[in-house]
C-alpha cells in the first residue's frame, strides 16, 4: 500500500504538470515577448526609460515610456510611431501606451495614456499636440487618457483652477467625447466637451460668490459639473468651529447658510439647463469635505424629493424654498 500511494502521487503530479505545461509555456512566451519589445523601445531616440508588461487573459499589455526632456511635439510623435513599430515587429498588438514627462511650469510629471490603435492611427497627432499644449500652458499637472469614443483630461492644480480653465478654453482642445476635471485640492470643476467662454464665466461666478469671504458661511470646497442638460453645484458648508452632524440644524444654521444658497443660485445663470444645488453638511471636524452628507437637494426642473437628509433635519424643504425664491428673484 505505501508503494501504491507513492505511485498514485507520482501519477497525479505528472498529470498536473502535463495540464499546466501549456499555460507555463504561454506565460513564458508572453514574458519573452514583452522583454523583446522593451529592448527595441530602449533603442528609440527620446526614450529615457521604458517598462513593458506581458498581456494576460484578463488584461491587455502595457507599455510605459519616460520621455527625455526637451522633446518637440514632432519628436514625441516620432517616439509614439516608433513604439508602435516595435510592438508590431514582436506581434505585440493589444496594448496601452503611457507617456510620462516633466510638467510645465515646474509641475509634477504629466502623463498621456492611449490605446495602441490610437498610437498607430491618425488621431495621434491631434492628441499628442493637445496634451503638450495643455502641459505647457497650465499651472497644474495634466493626466490625459484617450481611447476611441472616450477621453478624460484631469488637471490637478495648486490653487490655479480658474487660470487653467481659462487657458484650456483659449487652447480650444476637446470633442464631445472629452471629459475635463480640474481640482485644486479644494474646489473641483467637471465639464464635458470643449470648454468655451460661457463655461469660463460660470466658473468665475461660482468661485467669486460661494467662496467669498464676505459670506457668513462659504463653500470654498465647491464642486461644479456642467453637462448638456444639467448644471450641478455641490456646496459643502465650511464652519469656523467643529460641529457634530446632529448639531447642523436649521435652528442653528439656516440664517448664515441662506446667503450662500442665494449666491449659488445667482451664480448659476445658465438658461435652458436644469440647475441642481446640493447642500452638504460639514464633517464632524467642521471641514468642508465634499464627501459629507447631502442634506438638501434642489432642482429647477424637478420637484423636491424629501428624506435625503439621513438625520431628518428639514434641510430639503428649506433648500427648495430658498433656492426657488432666489431663482424667481423673490427677496422674501
Amino acid at each position: 500500500m505505501p508503494g501504491g500511494g507513492r505511485a498514485s502521487r507520482c501519477v497525479l503530479a505528472l498529470a498536473l504538470a502535463t495540464a499546466l505545461a501549456p499555460a507555463l509555456v504561454s506565460c513564458s512566451r508572453g514574458i519573452d515577448q514583452a522583454q523583446s519589445v522593451q529592448t527595441r523601445i530602449g533603442r528609440i531616440h527620446g526614450v529615457a526609460a521604458s517598462r513593458v508588461s506581458a498581456p494576460s487573459a484578463a488584461l491587455a499589455g502595457a507599455v510605459s515610456v519616460d520621455l527625455e526632456e526637451g522633446l518637440s511635439v514632432a519628436e514625441v510623435l516620432t517616439v509614439v510611431a516608433s513604439v508602435a513599430r516595435a510592438a508590431e515587429a514582436e506581434d505585440y498588438a493589444d496594448y496601452r501606451l503611457t507617456l510620462r514627462e516633466e510638467g510645465g511650469r515646474g509641475a509634477d510629471r504629466t502623463t498621456l495614456v492611449v490605446d495602441g490603435d490610437v498610437a498607430r492611427g491618425p488621431r495621434a497627432d491631434a492628441v499628442v499636440t493637445g496634451w503638450r499644449r495643455l502641459q505647457s500652458a497650465l499651472v497644474g499637472t495634466v493626466d490625459h487618457t484617450h481611447q476611441p469614443g472616450a477621453e478624460t483630461i484631469v488637471v490637478t492644480t495648486p490653487g490655479g483652477l480658474l487660470h487653467d480653465v481659462v487657458e484650456s478654453a483659449r487652447i480650444g482642445y476637446g470633442t464631445a467625447a472629452t471629459t475635463w476635471r480640474f481640482a485644486d485640492g479644494g474646489s473641483t470643476y467637471v465639464d464635458d466637451g470643449r470648454i468655451g467662454p460661457r463655461d469660463v464665466r460660470l466658473v468665475q461666478r461660482v468661485q467669486r460668490t460661494v467662496a467669498s469671504p464676505t459670506l457668513p458661511l462659504g463653500a470654498p470646497g465647491w464642486r461644479l459639473e456642467t453637462h448638456d442638460t444639467q448644471v450641478l453645484l455641490d456646496l459643502p458648508v465650511a464652519l469656523t468651529d467643529a460641529v457634530d452632524p446632529e448639531g447642523f440644524t436649521l435652528r442653528a444654521f439656516a440664517r448664515p447658510v441662506r446667503p450662500l444658497v442665494e449666491a449659488a443660485v445667482d451664480a448659476l445663470d445658465v438658461p435652458g439647463r436644469d440647475l441642481v444645488v446640493r447642500l452638504i453638511s460639514p464633517d464632524s471636524d467642521g471641514s468642508d469635505d465634499s464627501d459629507g452628507d447631502v442634506v438638501g437637494w434642489w432642482s429647477s426642473a424637478r420637484p423636491t424629493v424629501r428624506g435625503r437628509d439621513p438625520l431628518h433635519r428639514g434641510w430639503d424643504v428649506w433648500l427648495s424654498t430658498v433656492a426657488g425664491r432666489a431663482l424667481a428673484g423673490d427677496p422674501s
